[in-house]
Parts: structure tokens; sequence; C-alpha cells
């Protein structure tokens, strides 16, 4: 009887694992294989581009937005401080939740602002910046990370609705004043 118990239990801790592991997305392991996303001033994904051209919130345009569905908005940086210690990473500039899909294309994206852009700014080093844009499942409810640095990616992406065969990105580099 022991050992039935203790196998039922088994099972259970390794199906709740199994559930949680289904539903949640991970990071893309390449920003450039998926163009359909895009920023204004911007043309090739992985450009290097000046860091005066970053200073405003760019128009984000994605073609293959459906009008009534909702939408995230990420863009990290995975190499703060610096590239070869990046022990800030990910820094968030920019998490915008709950855009309608109709929204894309103009400059005013709608939904929940849960932390508002702030342009690059590398203090050493060739900076990525990340920008992942994901299909949700319904309505988000995020609440405003109390810093920027060490933003955990993974686990936002583990704990909210999104559909992880649906994710837009985009990445440029922005090198520091040095």
């Amino acid at each position: 009887m022991y050992v039935r118990a203790m196998y039922l239990c088994v099972a259970a801790i390794l199906c709740s694992c199994i559930d949680i592991t289904i539903g949640s997305c991970t990071p893309p392991t390449s920003f450039c294989g998926n163009n359909e996303l895009e920023l204004s001033g911007y043309s090739d994904c992985n450009d290097k581009v000046d860091k005066d051209d970053t200073a405003h919130q760019p128009v984000v345009s994605f073609e293959h937005a459906d009008s009534d569905t909702l939408y995230t908005l990420i863009m990290v940086d995975p190499d703060a401080p610096a590239p070869d210690n990046p022990s800030l990473a990910y820094w968030l500039h920019w998490l915008v939740t709950n855009i309608k899909g109709s929204n894309f294309g103009s400059d005013d994206l709608g939904g929940t602002t849960v932390m508002e852009y702030e342009g690059p700014s590398p203090p050493r080093g060739t900076h990525r910046y990340q920008f992942m844009l994901l299909k949700q499942k319904g309505q988000v409810t995020t609440v405003k990370p109390r810093s920027r640095a060490r933003f955990q990616l993974k686990d936002f992406l583990a704990n909210e609705k999104f559909d992880c065969n649906d994710i837009g990105t985009f990445q440029y580099k922005v090198k520091a004043d040095e």
C-alpha cells in the first residue's frame, strides 16, 4: 500500500512539472530569423545603429497581426552592463501588454505600458537590443518590475499567457560612446 501511494505521489509531481513546462515560452535563440516584426528607422535585423537614432520610441509594425488579438512587446538588453560581463541582464527597456493588433504601425501602441521606453545607453562595448512580440491568449495583467536591471525574462514568459508558436522578433546593436 505504501509503495502504491508513493508511486501516485511521484506521478502527481511529474505531471505537475510537465504542465508547467508545456505552458511556458522560452526566449528565442535567434532574433533575426523572423523578419515579420518591423521598427521604423531600422532596415535590417542585427544592424549596428547610432545611439542618437534610438532615443525615441520606434513605431512598431507587424504585418501578420490579427486586429482582434492582443499582443505583448518586450525590449531587453542581454549584454548589460557589458557583453563580457552581463551581470545586469536582462535590462528591461520597454514592456507593453494588451496591444490590439489593429494598433501596429501607429505612434501609439495603446495597450498597457508596464515599463516606459528607455532608449539604449550602453556603458561599454557593443550591446544587442532585442525585441519580442508575443501573441497573447487573452488579457494579461503584469506588475511593473521594481527595477529595469535583472529582468527575469524566462520567468515572465513562463508565467504569462502567450502563444509560444507566434513570436515576432527583431534586434539591433548599439556601440557605447568610448
